[in-house]
């Protein structure tokens, strides 16, 4: 059983905490907020990048427990904040079906590393550690 799984997204991560949009219903008449297109089409091709590498081979029960590593490479130094970038990748991640939530019950823990600008080639490695044993919390 694999215990350590490596994938990336090659291209920079579009917030969709910061991108938001206000939208009309014309059914009943209400406004919404939502995520714009160019955030709801990054998650898009994010998920369709982590579906090609995994190609199904593994359920993603499989994975859970585990903790996570983001390493980010920025395509410059504008602002962005990187953990509204490793929300938008775990949801990605769930919606790939790589694991089954994000929750604390799957997720034990994340470390980010920003590892730079890399204008020819931004991306996010991801790297999945299958964890063992359950959490005690003793009184």
């Amino acid at each position: 059983m694999l215990q350590q799984l490596q994938i990336e997204y090659k291209g920079a991560v579009v917030s969709k905490k910061n991108n938001k949009v206000i939208r009309y219903n014309r059914h009943t008449g209400h406004r919404f907020i939502t995520s714009n297109d160019m955030a709801k089409r990054n998650e898009s091709d994010m998920v369709a990048q982590f579906r090609l590498q995994t190609r199904g081979a593994f359920k993603a029960e499989e994975w859970s427990p585990c903790s996570l590593e983001f390493r980010i490479y920025e395509p410059d130094m504008k602002r962005r904040d990187l953990d509204n970038q490793i929300t938008s990748v775990l949801d990605a991640l769930v919606k790939a079906e790589v694991i089954p939530d994000d929750g604390i019950e799957t997720v034990r823990g994340i470390q980010v590393k920003l590892m730079g600008v890399c204008k020819s080639n931004p991306r996010v490695e991801v790297v999945l550690t299958k964890e063992q044993g359950e959490i005690l919390c003793l009184p």
